[in-house]
């Protein structure tokens, strides 16, 4: 995860990335519009992926202080890993339904968190 001052960069920033085999997923497709998507792919799998934010952006905190809540709290930790584990088991081909699996887990921290 990493801030951008501006959007008008995108095009550059991802010639630059695709020469280290990182790949552009457009906001048409990644929908997801708070943020430019890159994901690097070997063996036909997702390895690593990076998302790019503009300075200021809402899910930036969020994002932060889910991390921060983790860090802080191995219950949870222990909780979001078993949660992972079963999710990329039982969605082992399906990345989307992975991610939305989590999603509720998330929210939970951060909405106790916030609260």
């Amino acid at each position: 995860m990493a801030t951008i001052s501006s959007l008008e960069f995108i095009n550059s920033i991802a010639e630059k990335l695709n020469a280290h085999d990182w790949h552009y997923v457009p906001p048409e497709l990644d929908k997801q519009p708070w943020r430019r998507f890159f994901v690097k792919v070997e063996h036909d799998k997702r390895v690593a992926h990076l998302h790019l934010m503009l300075e200021g952006e809402e899910r930036w905190d969020q994002l932060l202080t889910f991390r921060d809540k983790l860090r802080i709290n191995s219950h949870l930790v222990n909780e979001y890993a078993t949660l992972k584990s079963h999710l990329a088991q039982e969605y082992n081909n399906d990345r989307e339904r992975y991610t939305e699996g989590k999603t509720e887990f998330i929210n939970k921290v951060l909405n106790n968190y916030l609260s």
